[in-house]
């Protein structure tokens, strides 16, 4: 009779080769689908992608280094190129430009400014200043003015004088020419014109939509024709602007709309609207809010 001991002994062998087959069962079926041979051989191996990636990884740094290498050559090209290249002279600017654009100054300053040059804060729309085909732009043409003729000692007028007395070119020499005789606009010379127009366009609008009260220097409306006469509705700053034209350099810029309409008969229009505002209050600068709207 064997000893129990001995029974517990062979029956735990006999499991644990039945685990054996099983797991070995369970590896070749993977999971009860059946693999022939060949299936069985390449279960150890990893699926395309993955290898590829495995591979990719391995080959990252030498790849890698190959690229840096390819960055170093093109910027070793590009360096060596550029050592070889010369400076542009600043001499070699526009000037057919220029000379196109003096032309086009010349004629703006013969009819639209009275033969003087303009300040270097005015501007004007002008056509073809960018280029010949360009249409009409607005233009700084005091700060143009001032780089072409002051800036750098004038560098870039000596390069169009040099140019156009090089090239025969007529029409530049004439404009340089008229242009020399032109004097410098003063700054008093203010756009008299401009500010007996919207002295009437403030006096209709306080009228209209601030009960009669002056604007405070931080109000603004939109009002149209301020610009120009032919200027849309626009967004002015029109306490800024009465501060400017009644208060800074004690009133100058008043004095000459005063001045203006008491010698030039036609300007009716303006004199009442000064007269109108005269008799205007100022508004309280401690109520905030929109002026309100008359009914």
């Amino acid at each position: 009779m064997k000893n129990p001991r001995d029974r517990r002994a062979s029956r735990s062998a006999s499991v644990a080769v039945v685990c054996v087959v099983g797991v070995r069962r369970h590896r070749e079926t993977r999971g009860g689908l059946a693999m022939d041979d060949a299936s069985v051989e390449r279960a150890g191996t990893l699926n395309p992608k993955r290898q590829r990636q495995q591979d990719k990884t391995r080959q990252t740094p030498r790849r890698q280094k190959i690229r840096r290498d390819d960055a170093t050559t093109a910027t070793r090209e590009a360096l060596q190129y550029l050592t070889k290249c010369e400076k542009r002279n600043h001499s070699e600017c526009d000037v057919e430009g220029d000379s196109r654009r003096v032309r086009i100054f010349a004629k703006h300053v013969q009819e639209n400014c009275d033969g003087k040059l303009p300040r270097k804060t005015d501007c004007a729309e002008l056509e073809g200043w960018d280029h010949e085909n360009a249409g009409a732009a607005r233009v700084r043409v005091g700060n143009w003015w001032y780089n072409l003729t002051i800036r750098n000692d004038g560098a870039r007028k000596k390069r169009v004088v040099e140019a156009a007395a090089r090239d025969d070119d007529t029409k530049t020499q004439e404009a340089l020419q008229y242009l020399a005789t032109c004097e410098r606009r003063d700054y008093g010379e203010c756009d008299v014109e401009g500010d007996s127009r919207r002295v009437c366009i403030l006096a209709m609008y306080v009228q209209g939509n601030c009960d009669g009260k002056l604007p405070r220097k931080g109000d603004c409306a939109e009002l149209e024709g301020w610009d120009h006469e032919s200027a849309g509705a626009a967004r002015v700053q029109v306490g800024h602007w009465w501060y400017d034209f009644t208060t800074k350099n004690d009133g100058a810029r008043k004095k000459r709309v005063v001045e203006a309409a008491a010698r030039d008969d036609d300007e009716a229009k303006t004199q009442e609207a000064l007269q109108y505002l005269a008799t205007c209050a100022k508004r309280d600068e401690k109520k905030g809010g929109p002026p309100k709207r008359s009914r």
